[in-house]
């Protein structure tokens, strides 16, 4: 049990590492200046670092439960992991990431979100399984059951206000 968390942490930590080896060097190529890194990890997920740095929590269950039941104090080891996926997914890492990249790269970012997941590194979502059908409204439901239904209602709040809209109307 021990060996197996402790190879869970190693994977970890070098898929981590290869995930931002990556980004590193598609940020070091200046053609790449205004791009989204699509290439490697990357493009089966918009974070796999940290995803990764999720699964080096994943880790400390494993070693810390006690599967014979003498101490039952091992499962609350569980909380971790729980409690590292809500803050990177969404709390301070991805929904932040997004918004700047967002307003950062504009419509590429927006094309790349349709592609890959979000968080876990499974093979891409190709165009046609993206898309219910071409309207928009049909699209923000499909990402709303990617990435959480929040960020669709935000969108969706932030589109309808205006800057004509009256002071107050949209806060």
């Amino acid at each position: 049990q021990d060996w197996s968390g402790s190879a869970t942490w190693i994977a970890a930590s070098l898929g981590e590492a290869r995930a931002d080896h990556q980004l590193q060097e598609f940020k070091d190529n200046p053609e790449n200046r205004k791009g989204v890194c699509n290439v490697g990890l990357w493009r089966w997920s918009r974070h796999p670092n940290d995803f990764f740095e999720w699964l080096a929590w994943v880790a400390y269950p494993i070693i810390a439960i006690d599967f014979s039941g003498h101490n039952p104090f091992g499962w609350l080891a569980l909380a971790a992991p729980a409690c590292m996926y809500w803050v990177l997914v969404h709390v301070s890492g991805i929904p932040p990431l997004e918004d700047h990249m967002l307003r950062s790269r504009g419509e590429t970012f927006r094309a790349y979100q349709r592609r890959p997941r979000a968080f876990f590194p499974f093979p891409v979502i190709s165009p046609k399984s993206a898309s219910m059908s071409d309207s928009v409204g049909a699209r923000q439901d499909v990402r709303a059951t990617r990435e959480g239904p929040f960020k669709v209602l935000r969108e969706r709040r932030a589109s309808s206000c205006a800057p004509s809209t009256s002071v107050g109307a949209c806060s």
